[in-house]
Formats: C-alpha cells, sequence, structure tokens
C-alpha cells in the first residue's frame, strides 16, 4: 500500500473519529453540511440525521411470512455460518410488493427530501446467520460479525427486514449512532474491522436491532459503526438486507425507485457489485469532487 493510500485509509480514523476514508470522511462532512435537506423534516427525519439510524413505524409481517415460504435451502449459496438464499421470482415479486407499498412509499418520499436527491435500490440479498466461535467473533470476518463501517460515500444506505422475531440471542446487528462511533473509535484504539479493543459496550450505547418479523430498520452505514452478532448455539437469524442509493446517475425520467434493474438486474438480485461501486464508491479525489457538484445541481430542493 503506498504512502498516500495508508494515509487515505487511516486518516478519517485519525482526524474524523471516523472508520471510513479520509476522503469519504471529507465529502460527507460536506454533504451533510450543503446537500441535506432538514427543512420540514418530521422527528423520525431529524432523528436519522442526529444518530444514523432510525426504527420507523413499520411493519410487513405478512409479506416476510409469505417472502421465507419462498425461501428454500437447497437454493442457497453455502458460507462458513452462512447460508444466502437464491430468490425466485415470487419472491422479487413479494419484494417489489414491499417496496412499491402506500406505507413505504410515504417513507420513501421524506428519505428524499433529506438526502435532496433520488433514491434508487442498487441490492437485494436475504440470508440466515448460524452461530459462531465467541473467540473469533470479534476477530475475524465471516459474516460481518466485527466492527466496520461499509466504505462508501454516505449516498449509500441500508433497511433490513426481519424475517423471524429477533431477539438477542438470535444474532442482531449490533450499532452505534453516529456520536457513540466516533466514541468507540477512541475509547476501544479502533484502527480497523480487525484491530480493536472491545470493552465498555453498553456505557458506549450500543443499539442493538431486535424486534418482531417484518419490523424495518434503516442505518446509515458508511458513517455508523455495527457487526452482526453471532446467534447463541441452536440459534439463527434470518434478514432481508435491502440497499439503496441516492443519486442523481440516472437517465430514467421517471425517477423510478427499480430504475437501475434494465442495466444492472444481477447486481441487484443476485448480490453484485458493480452498481455499488459505480454509484457510491469514487475511486480518486476527483471523481469524488464530480459527484459531489452534481449534487450540489441536481438537488431537489435549492
Amino acid at each position: 500500500m503506498s504512502i498516500l493510500s495508508s494515509v487515505n485509509k487511516y486518516g478519517g480514523t485519525f482526524l474524523f473519529k471516523s472508520p471510513n476514508t479520509l476522503t469519504y470522511s471529507v465529502f460527507n462532512y460536506f454533504y451533510n453540511k450543503y446537500v441535506i435537506n432538514l427543512n420540514q423534516a418530521d422527528d423520525e427525519i431529524k432523528f436519522f440525521h442526529k444518530n444514523g439510524y432510525l426504527k420507523p413505524n413499520l411493519n410487513f409481517k405478512n409479506e416476510a411470512s409469505k417472502l421465507m415460504n419462498t425461501l428454500d435451502e437447497n437454493r442457497s449459496i453455502n458460507h462458513k455460518a452462512k447460508i444466502q438464499f437464491l430468490l425466485n421470482d415470487n419472491s422479487k415479486d413479494i419484494i417489489r410488493g414491499i417496496l412499491r407499498s402506500t406505507k413505504f412509499q410515504i417513507l420513501k418520499d421524506k428519505i428524499e427530501s433529506y438526502f435532496n436527491l433520488k433514491m434508487y435500490l442498487i441490492n437485494v440479498a436475504v440470508s440466515r446467520n448460524f452461530p459462531l466461535d465467541k473467540k473469533i467473533e470479534h476477530n475475524t470476518n465471516i459474516y460481518s460479525n466485527n466492527y466496520h463501517v461499509d466504505y462508501y460515500i454516505m449516498n449509500y444506505f441500508k433497511m433490513f427486514i426481519n424475517l423471524q422475531d429477533v431477539d438477542e440471542t438470535q444474532g442482531p446487528m449490533n450499532l452505534y449512532s453516529k456520536k457513540n462511533s466516533k466514541r468507540f473509535i477512541a475509547l476501544n484504539k479502533y484502527k480497523n474491522r480487525s484491530n480493536y479493543e472491545f470493552k465498555n459496550e453498553k456505557e458506549l450505547g450500543v443499539i442493538k436491532n431486535t424486534g418482531s418479523i417484518g419490523d424495518l430498520f434503516i442505518c446509515s452505514t458508511p458513517q455508523c459503526l455495527h457487526r452482526a452478532s453471532s446467534p447463541e448455539i441452536g440459534k439463527k437469524r434470518d434478514m432481508l438486507f435491502l440497499s439503496f442509493a441516492v443519486t442523481s446517475e440516472t437517465n430514467n425520467s421517471n425517477n423510478d425507485l427499480f430504475s437501475f434493474e434494465n442495466n444492472f438486474y444481477d447486481d441487484i438480485w443476485s448480490n453484485g457489485n458493480s452498481l455499488r461501486k459505480i454509484l457510491c464508491k469514487p475511486k480518486s479525489a476527483r471523481k469524488q469532487f464530480s459527484i459531489f457538484k452534481k449534487f450540489i445541481k441536481n438537488k431537489i430542493k435549492n
């Protein structure tokens, strides 16, 4: 790794107390300052802005149950302590139905107003996590089980829908707010996802994404430290993961949530990563500046 690459990789941690890269941390700072729109934001959006996560008052229990009935372990990709289900047409139709529902559209409108850009679906995954040896839970990456952020600019965010009731024994996602992520970094000598101490978890305000089947949770994963905890022996966790990008990089004048399906179908429905990299992972500072200018120019509300 070159000196400049090393400075970029670790500079965000040292200068911003952010585990993201230095240039992405700078990008996110200016996005928060000059693009984010809090005019007429309700309490949920203000909470999301302050903390980087939100559990809105939304539930898709019926859809989650129907989706579970379409899943088959015999049609899945096996990883160590995890399987990723392959989605059939029925699975995809149920997920589309969730995202086209009136109650989701209300949430979508609020999120777009906040980010000041239109949002698009860029990735879907359904997975099941199994127990890990507690001795390795924080020092090996099996299913994102150590604390990290996603190395993207903040136009990338995720939603999670429980496909079962999830309590603390079933490996819920653990995360920290934007503010407490910075405190975690400082107090636990965080350098990267493989090098940190693990103490004062409760005192630092850990949030656990527990809840009922169908509950929805939103997280700005480039800004909040998070990890998948391990289920206890004999337990599992089934989850629907939905990744989104807010962007001006689309030729679809209708701004449909599924605008990228035509050209990036496999990226969205078969867990590819090309689209995420194109929209949310600019490689150079020049590219980041170019994207930022486009975001400023194409803001929904100036």
